[in-house]
């Protein structure tokens, strides 16, 4: 009996060495310390011929605290605007259509914290460029002599441009069949500066086609 009273004391203060609930067991929590990172953006850094009203979106690799996320933290140079925050991604929307041929750049500051309170490691910049000049015209439904011209006597346009009043110094041919009632065309490598542009048209006359007066002139100012 002596025996038996031992071996089972033994056991009692073996038990809790052995991990099994003892009171002085201590539990370590794990918390969240990783710094969010922008995972992608839109438009991409380096992005070309983007449309002028476009919003610009940087999106999170985990959710955010949308109270950091304002028009102080995430900011578009020389551009005013609205910023919104929904799931893990943010969304600044220009006040005004974008410039035309203008290179911007966007930024996410460390500002922005995520749920548990992180600010990024550091700030996140992007840049892009908006699409050049856009050039549009009604096609013309009349000759010079007051006759009747149908869209399928149309063969061609031609953009003429120049940095001069009525002095075009390069032009660019638009195929008719790329038109419908209206045409549009894109003049793209245009530096700064103010462009003029006039129109001409060609009918389907063989061998030569015959081309039209200039329309009227417009202008337009580059950044």
């Amino acid at each position: 009996m002596r025996k038996k009273l031992i071996l089972c004391l033994s056991l009692l203060i073996i038990l809790p060495g052995c991990g099994g609930g003892g009171g002085n067991t201590s539990v370590v929590e794990s918390s969240d310390t990783t710094p969010p990172t922008v995972s992608s953006t839109s438009p991409s850094d380096g992005a070309q011929d983007v449309a002028i009203n476009t919003s610009i979106t940087a999106t999170f690799s985990e959710t955010m605290t949308a109270s950091t996320i304002t028009t102080a933290t995430f900011t578009v140079a020389g551009v005013t605007g609205t910023v919104t925050y929904s799931g893990t991604t943010a969304t600044f929307t220009p006040s005004s259509n974008l410039a035309y041929s203008t290179t911007y750049t966007a930024a996410i500051t460390t500002g922005v914290k995520d749920a548990a309170g992180n600010a990024m490691a550091s700030n996140n910049t992007w840049s892009f460029k908006t699409v050049d000049a856009i050039l549009s015209w009604t096609a013309p439904t009349t000759r010079m002599n007051e006759t009747t011209l149908l869209s399928s006597e149309i063969s061609s346009y031609r953009v003429y441009y120049g940095i001069l009043s009525g002095v075009y110094t390069s032009t660019k041919d638009v195929a008719a069949s790329a038109c419908s009632s209206t045409c549009t065309t894109t003049i793209s490598g245009l530096s700064s500066g103010t462009y003029y542009f006039a129109v001409t048209a060609f009918d389907t006359t063989s061998p030569t086609p015959n081309e039209s007066g200039y329309s009227n002139e417009v202008s337009k100012t580059i950044p």
